[in-house]
């Protein structure tokens, strides 16, 4: 849900340096005010053409995007045509109450009774109601100004796809948005060729308070049409003009080092492994792989559960899920590879389940979804909590991802159908079939018997009940028996995400990964280490492999040093207290500058800068 105190209205800002102040925190930005009445300053720019030397403009858009991506949740991008969705709760709504004559005058009768705080319950909290009845109100107005030939059906499905495209997208970069303490305001980004009804979709969250960079090295096409005049977006246009390319993507330092070479992290010498020592597991893993693996998805029935809303779904629906499995990259702190595994989305704010084998020994971890690049992973040092005994942590990216619903039903039967995905042998997202064939304990731990087939690199992947919910990580397959693999159940999964130590870690990482100072910000990973004990509970934050920030000329910053100090002293302090933690130790990296101190039962102790 949005949280949002205060109203807000938005200005339009301009700027011909559009990638550079993009980036400014709204603290920064001419007019902002916040309090009574909130006025949040946005650019809603399109770029349009290239610069010269070429290779140094999509080298330049590149490192935006990566600027971008260490914002987190806040950023939306879009490098293909924003997809159809057909919500039918906002279906059925709307073709009940239509009539006709909203197309000739009455638009805002037609949003006031569409009750948007409850049909767009998931985005819509207190004073933003008001703020995004009358985005809608003038965007659809805009929308039938240039389209005065448009029918009454028209338009309606036009309403119904504004809405369902501000249900899906908008909630994802507003969440959690405070315009009375956010550093930065959402951004979107499109490239490339944009359809009539995505440019109005576009103007509808730069009124939400979203910045909006369109960008295509042609033509602003549609976008131009829709607002020539300027009055809801500025047009920047760029000397020279060029075919259509792909997407660029940085060529991170980290990034291309192919496994099995070296790469040094630079960690602060006191800082260890979040994951290193860990308890040996009885389970022997399968090393020796298959000559090959084929996959043959039988036919399956649908069988629609009317009564509790769950209906079981196809294999083929089933394996589309698999753009929320990842195959995940173990490196030292060398940067060396260790080896690989898969992982489980169960968070749209990145959060990702793992088997804790896994991480063992590693440093950071590349993730990898469906159809990245090996050698380009999305790499982070991020462990949010983990048990060892039951074999299970998690991590988190800054990244927005489609999760997978958990099961908290329990309800796994002997003989039950289920299905698992993962990436043996580094086959990234194999999907296979088979039954629960048993339940086992191991140490006094439960664990799932399955007859679905795993081998190394399966380790962390998805079990899933044919109704597409998460009842499982596979962990481990014998040697010597054929199709006899088990996995760790959910409630183990569920009884992760409730201890409080994760709640904390997630809440850190969401609010206090980044830092403004000036005119810049710098982005932070994190990792928490000694889970299970709170007396010695270390937090450590380090500059995130995204973000390029040199602050070495700042270490005689007084100023500077003091706002770092402050910001992570009070605002760390504060959200432990929150979660009832007397006791922790903190650490920050940042360029050559290494910051900790101990804080214990409202005394700070231990308090230092070091400098390499």
């Amino acid at each position: 849900m949005i949280n949002v105190s205060k109203p807000i209205k938005t200005i339009m800002l301009r700027s011909d340096k559009i990638m550079d102040d993009i980036m400014s925190p709204l603290a920064n930005r001419k007019d902002y005010t916040k309090g009574a009445s909130t006025t949040i300053p946005v650019y809603c720019c399109r770029l349009i053409g290239i610069t010269e030397p070429v290779n140094s403009y999509y080298d330049n858009l590149a490192d935006l995007d990566c600027k971008l991506m260490g914002l987190g949740n806040v950023y939306l991008k879009f490098t293909e045509n924003i997809p159809i969705l057909i919500d039918n709760d906002i279906s059925l709504e709307i073709n009940k109450l239509w009539q006709d004559k909203f197309l000739e005058s009455a638009t805002e009768e037609f949003i006031s009774i569409c009750d948007i705080p409850r049909l767009l319950f998931e985005i819509s909290a207190g004073p933003l109601t008001n703020t995004l009845q009358k985005a809608l109100v003038d965007i659809i107005n805009l929308y039938k100004k240039n389209s005065p030939a448009i029918t009454s059906t028209i338009f309606k499905n036009f309403c119904i796809k504004m809405l369902c495209w501000v249900k899906k997208f908008a909630s994802q970069i507003f969440r959690n948005m405070d315009f009375q303490t956010a550093v930065h305001n959402p951004k979107v980004l499109f490239y490339g060729n944009i359809k009539e009804h995505e440019v109005y979709f576009l103007l509808v969250l730069s009124k939400l308070g979203a910045d909006v960079l369109y960008i295509n090295t042609m033509t602003d096409g549609k976008f131009g049409e829709i607002d020539n005049s300027n009055v809801h977006s500025y047009l920047v246009k760029l000397p020279k003009t060029e075919e259509f390319k792909k997407f660029p993507v940085k060529a991170m330092q980290q990034n291309n080092t192919p496994p099995g070479s070296s790469y040094n992290p630079g960690l602060p010498p006191s800082v260890q492994s979040p994951v290193q020592n860990p308890i040996q597991s009885p389970i022997q893993h399968p090393v020796q792989p298959p000559p090959s693996i084929t996959i043959t998805a039988p036919h399956t029935v649908r069988r629609d559960h009317s009564g509790n809303g769950r209906r079981e779904m196809s294999l083929e629906e089933l394996a589309a899920l698999s753009t929320s499995t990842v195959m995940i990259l173990a490196f030292n702190e060398a940067g060396e590879f260790l080896h690989r595994g898969s992982g489980v989305v169960i968070g749209n704010n990145g959060l990702i389940v793992t088997n804790y084998h896994v991480l063992q020994g590693a440093c950071f971890f590349g993730v990898l979804f469906e159809g990245m690049d090996e050698e380009r992973p999305y790499v982070t040092y991020t462990v949010i909590n983990a048990n060892v005994h039951k074999d299970l942590a998690l991590i988190k990216i800054n990244f927005r991802t489609p999760p997978i619903e958990i099961s908290r039903t329990g309800d796994l039967v002997r003989g039950q159908r289920v299905v698992a995905i993962g990436s043996p042998f580094g086959l990234m997202n194999t999907f296979s079939d088979g039954i629960v064939s048993g339940f086992r304990q191991y140490d006094r731990f439960d664990f799932i018997q399955i007859t679905t087939p795993t081998s190394s690199g399966s380790s962390g992947g998805a079990l899933l009940n044919m109704f597409g919910e998460l009842v499982g990580i596979t962990t481990a397959g014998f040697h010597e028996g054929q199709n006899l693999s088990l996995a760790v159940p959910s409630k183990y999964i569920i009884e992760l995400l409730e201890n409080r130590f994760t709640t904390l870690n997630i809440e850190i990482m969401d609010k206090y990964f980044a830092f403004s100072y000036d005119r810049f910000t710098i982005n932070f990973d994190g990792f928490f280490s000694y889970l299970s004990n709170e007396r010695d509970y270390k937090i450590a934050f380090l500059q995130s492999r995204y973000d390029q920030t040199d602050l070495r000329s700042y270490s005689r910053d007084r100023r500077f040093m003091e706002s770092i100090e402050n910001y992570f002293i009070e605002n760390i302090r504060n959200m432990a207290l929150k979660h009832r933690i007397e006791k922790y130790e903190f650490e920050l990296m940042v360029s050559n500058m290494f910051f900790t101190y101990t804080y214990d039962r409202g005394r700070l102790i231990n308090k230092r800068w070091e400098h390499r």
